[in-house]
């Protein structure tokens, strides 16, 4: 049985800037963000979160999460649609040479629903599930943080010693390696899913990986 001392300090991040990891999918979630305290108003925004274990490394076993937004919004000056989480999740089925169809449907900003987010997760679900992405290449990136200005615009965001800030986010970058013992099966252990192909859970909300 491991000792405290033996127990590994994480300061900040739980992956620092500048690392290749390789992990699994363990589940997408359609949610929605609660209000603020005092403002009943605000909440019930729709996004897709997605879940991840970290499954070989100095990392192994950490659970990391990535958020997308999936409204877009359209610029009033040049009538373009622009969504920086939909691009990114874009960018991600293509890292794993399984791109989202050129013809998925996404909301625009406000009018997201949980079926939109139903309807995407499924999609992207049927990329990463771990029986046919079992190992998904990532790589750490330090991103300067924004943030209000007095004016309302979004601008870099400084600490008390006016040094920028930055937050870590993790990116994919490909598929990973074969593992030494190469199957499936022990990629994912005992609690594995197994070699049936998998199918999204119709038992509960969210969706989830059975």
């Amino acid at each position: 049985m491991p000792k405290l001392s033996e127990v590994a300090s994480v300061n900040g991040e739980l992956i620092p800037a500048g690392v290749k990891f390789v992990a699994k999918a363990t589940a997408i979630a359609a949610k929605v963000t609660d209000p603020k305290d005092g403002d009943p108003s605000s909440g019930g925004k729709h996004y897709l979160s997605v879940s991840f274990r970290v499954i070989d490394g100095d990392y192994e076993g950490i659970d990391i999460t990535k958020t997308f937004w999936l409204g877009l919004t359209r610029s009033p000056k040049n009538g373009k649609l622009y969504g920086e989480s939909v691009k990114e999740l874009q960018a991600m089925c293509d890292a794993i040479g399984m791109p989202l169809p050129p013809e998925t449907e996404f909301p625009l900003k406000g009018d997201e629903t949980a079926a939109d987010m139903k309807r995407v997760g499924q999609l992207l679900f049927d990329r990463i599930n771990p029986n046919r992405t079992p190992r998904i290449q990532f790589e750490s990136v330090a991103r300067r943080q924004q943030a209000k200005n007095d004016s309302g615009k979004w601008v870099d965001a400084f600490d008390d010693e006016g040094k920028p800030k930055f937050r870590t986010e993790y990116y994919v970058r490909g598929t990973g390696a074969s593992a030494a013992n190469g199957s499936v099966g022990a990629l994912l252990g005992s609690g594995g899913i197994g070699a049936a192909q998998p199918a999204a859970s119709t038992a509960a909300d969210p969706l989830a990986f059975t």
